[in-house]
């Protein structure tokens, strides 16, 4: 009976030195997949193992440019990406430059940079997410012709007066310009832009910005479906009165 409950001990003290090992090798390997974070020349990277990076947080300060590639031991990676709250509450930044290999910016990216008044973006830029810029004092905001997509509050409360909206965007969220004091505004689109509605706060891309007559001009010549298309599109009833357009066209 002894034995018999030895072995029993025996194998019950295998099978949890078993599992433990199995437990340390599995931290090992998540240790192993964790990316790898490089700083260089004072902006921090996500290393991909697609030889691409994404720019992640870090104390940034004055002017910052960002480079389209980097090299970090024997490997070049390409920047691709400003990732989620990468110059988030950077005070200090004033004014970034960002290379033509980025095709997103995450959100929050320069959430609460309140001092930011100068932003170059690419011309391959793709996607701008939900308040990337809210809280930024730009005076002005050019979306370049690539982006397609405009997130929610993405330029909530700069003090921008103009607004450049490129020809590809297809979708401009709510409160993505919430209460810019815009005055001028050129859309390159000649598919109207979704405009989305958050009917919890019933608010549209525009909210709380004041929209005058003549403020918005279509820089192509629309075709009548275009034109109807603009007219019928959710939201953009803001910028008619009576039924009658009442921006340039």
């Amino acid at each position: 009976m002894k034995k018999l409950q030895l072995r029993v001990f025996q194998a019950f003290i295998m099978v949890m030195l078993a599992v433990g090992s199995l437990a340390l090798t599995s931290c090992s390997d998540d240790d192993d997949d964790a990316p790898e974070t490089v700083t260089v020349d004072g902006i921090s990277y996500i290393l991909n193992s697609d030889n691409t990076c994404t720019v992640t947080t870090g104390n940034y300060i004055g002017a910052v440019n960002i480079p389209g590639a980097i090299e970090s031991g024997d490997r070049r990676y390409q920047v691709t990406k400003i990732g989620a709250k990468a110059f988030m509450s950077c005070t200090e930044l004033t004014a970034v430059n960002i290379p033509n290999t980025v095709l997103r910016i995450d959100v929050h990216a320069f959430d609460g940079c309140s001092n930011l008044t100068s932003v170059t973006l690419p011309a391959n830029l793709l996607h701008v997410g939900n308040y990337a810029f809210n809280g930024c004092s730009l005076s002005e905001i050019v979306i370049p012709n690539a982006v397609t997509v405009i997130g929610a509050y993405a330029y909530q409360g700069n003090p921008a007066t103009t607004l450049q909206i490129g020809e590809s965007v297809n979708l401009i969220n709510w409160c993505a310009f919430r209460g810019c004091p815009i005055t001028s505004i050129k859309c390159y689109a000649t598919d109207a832009p979704k405009l989305d509605y958050y009917p919890a706060t019933d608010e549209w891309p525009f909210t709380a910005t004041t929209l005058s007559e003549g403020i918005l001009d279509i820089v192509p010549r629309l075709t009548d479906r275009e034109a109807a298309n603009y007219a019928s599109g959710d939201g953009w009833s803001f910028f008619y009165e009576n039924g009658n357009m009442i921006f340039v066209m």
